[in-house]
């Protein structure tokens, strides 16, 4: 690349010389009105002249033979070069997802109705009724807020007002605290709660596969001669204690039957899944403390209680924390670890209230943005926590981040890995889609230590597979292909072109491709702009299962890019 901006140079600066030197020529002899000779003709409007000239084109064939040479050798393939690969990290995703055109994939995509309606409270600068986009199913009135017969779950009630002898409260009363609580809440609160009740009863089946893990851990951990009572110095002792007696009397209870003893130690599982961190993503407008509260409740009544999970906000206005940090602090951690490990991941955001419209319409009015509302609910768990909890889902996804600390690009017109160049640094969204491309297109592999990211690239420049670790699959000819993307076209024009640019490299090698752009359905919350079509990918890859689909969602992060895939080789 750099010979090439030389030869450049040089072939330029003598052209310049070139011109320059038969314009002086010619003012020259017209200045000073001499007699040509044949002899100064030949020697200075044609000898010169076409040795320049020539020159000129030598230096151009030069420059092209050279460039032809690059592109038929873009890399030695006998020598050893340093590339570090993507890594791939496998996950078990369980999601819903409420927006006002369903809570499905087939619900969402293929709704082309005019959701859009004029408000009857809100307004716009010039008092005309503001057009929004609700989720028209969701009513907050009648969203059990407190409507439980049970209220002793709720915090810091007051112990005087309550009535213990009282009848029981139906589904259509309240305590007297929580009335006061409900009424002193705004709208935007009580619409994130009636919106997190609704992702809560679309998870039942999850969240009570996980209600009886942590009720089977609880009961084992309240038997009072159960070894994880006992100082750990003294457990082994303990264990080795029973195991003898259960030897001794061979499990003889006095009938003759010779029925075993059970330990309850010996019922506690050597990895267990005792906690459930959950992050709960709100606006700032709203009251986190009430919704906060209100999913303590809601989960209680599910048999989650308080002691096994942790809740952390995230305040999806809060520009200094990212989904990306969020997927490297934590998702990658769930995803490197040996023993079970998951997380909840609640986002939810209502801009159709007056709060919404005083802090934001006057910055969103240009862009004709019209207030919507949406949440959902992502459950993340390892292949550990799979395995022990038996969720329905058993579909497992791959998550490879594409950032620029990889020393490689992809060539485009050879789709070969090339050494970068200085000027690359401004283009981190096209480079990184090449980079996909090629991971999609050769498959890759995850090398355990550094040591072994030194690999040598074979002919056909396919990265050999350095261990089991989960690694991308190629993509065979012939195959059907779903491209998803959470950018947002009408406002990444440029990102668009791109992803364009990326679909047609698939094309052009005889695949079929369906392409997919989900960043619209909530374009004011980079929370729910990612999640949400997170979402969608994991409904479309589970119901493209049948279809034999390879279907893959990319992300699009200020530094970095992140490639969500299918995980093939546990495919049936």
């Amino acid at each position: 690349m750099h010979s090439k901006k030389i030869i450049s140079y040089i072939m330029y600066s003598f052209t310049v010389i070139f011109v320059v030197y038969l314009l002086l020529v010619w003012m020259y002899f017209r200045d000073n009105t001499l007699q040509l000779t044949s002899y100064q003709l030949l020697i200075w409007f044609i000898i010169i002249p076409l040795f320049l000239f020539g020159l000129i084109l030598m230096i151009r064939w030069y420059g092209k033979k050279l460039e032809i040479k690059e592109t038929k050798n873009p890399l030695d393939t006998t020598k050893e070069i340093d590339i570090i690969l993507p890594d791939s990290y496998q996950l078990f995703i369980n999601s819903s997802m409420s927006l006002p055109e369903g809570n499905s994939w087939s619900e969402i995509i293929d709704n082309h109705d005019d959701l859009t309606h004029l408000s009857e409270s809100l307004s716009d600068f010039d008092g005309l009724p503001l057009l929004i986009k609700p989720i028209d199913r969701i009513i907050t009135a009648q969203t059990p807020l407190y409507h439980h017969e049970d209220n002793s779950d709720f915090d810091n009630y007051d112990d005087d007002s309550y009535d213990d002898e009282a009848d029981g409260f139906t589904n259509l009363s309240v305590t007297e605290y929580a009335q006061e609580q409900t009424q002193s809440a705004d709208d935007l609160t009580l619409r994130l709660c009636a919106l997190i009740d609704e992702q809560l009863l679309l998870s039942d089946s999850f969240l009570l596969i996980l209600a009886q893990n942590f009720e089977r851990i609880e009961q084992q951990n309240d038997e009072p001669n159960s070894a994880i009572h006992i100082h750990p110095d003294w457990q082994a002792h303990y264990i080795a204690g029973i195991n003898d007696s259960d030897d001794g009397d061979d499990g003889d209870d006095g009938d003759g039957d010779g029925d075993a003893k059970e330990s309850p130690a010996a019922d506690l599982p050597a990895h267990t899944l005792s906690k459930l961190p959950i992050y709960l993503c709100v606006p700032s407008l709203a009251d986190s403390d009430f919704l906060i509260k209100f999913l303590k409740q809601q989960l209680a009544g599910y048999g989650i209680t308080e002691s096994v999970f942790t809740i952390t906000l995230i305040i999806a206005d809060d520009e200094s924390y990212q989904p990306i940090e969020f997927i490297n602090e934590y998702l990658i951690t769930i995803a490197n670890a040996t023993d079970p490990q998951a997380c909840l991941l609640i986002a939810i955001d209502s801009q159709i209230n007056e709060a919404w419209l005083e802090s934001s319409l006057y910055t969103n009015i240009a862009d004709s943005t019209v207030p919507t509302e949406a949440g959902i609910l992502l459950l993340f768990s390892n292949k550990a926590a799979q395995e022990l909890l038996k969720l329905d889902n058993d579909t497992s996804f791959l998550l490879t981040k594409i950032t620029n600390d990889y020393p490689h690009q992809i060539d485009a017109a050879t789709n070969n890995l090339s050494t970068p160049t200085q000027s690359s640094t401004r283009k981190h969204y096209a480079n990184h889609l090449k980079t996909i491309q090629h991971l999609l297109l050769n498959g890759s592999s995850t090398p355990t230590s550094k040591d072994e990211r030194k690999i040598k690239i074979a002919t056909k420049q396919q990265i050999e597979s350095a261990n089991a670790k989960p690694s991308i699959e190629a993509i065979l000819p012939d195959s059907n292909i779903a491209a998803l993307s959470d950018i947002n076209p009408l406002s990444q024009p440029y990102d668009m072109s791109k992803f364009m640019t990326f679909i047609d490299s698939f094309i052009k090698k005889d695949l079929l491709v369906n392409d997919y752009y989900l960043g619209h359905y909530m374009p004011n919350n980079s929370w729910l702009t990612l999640f949400i079509s997170l979402t969608l990918f994991i409904d479309k890859a589970n119901n493209s299962k049948q279809e034999l689909e390879k279907v893959f969602l990319v992300t699009k992060h200020k530094h970095d890019c992140i490639l969500w895939l299918t995980d093939l080789s546990n495919a049936p």
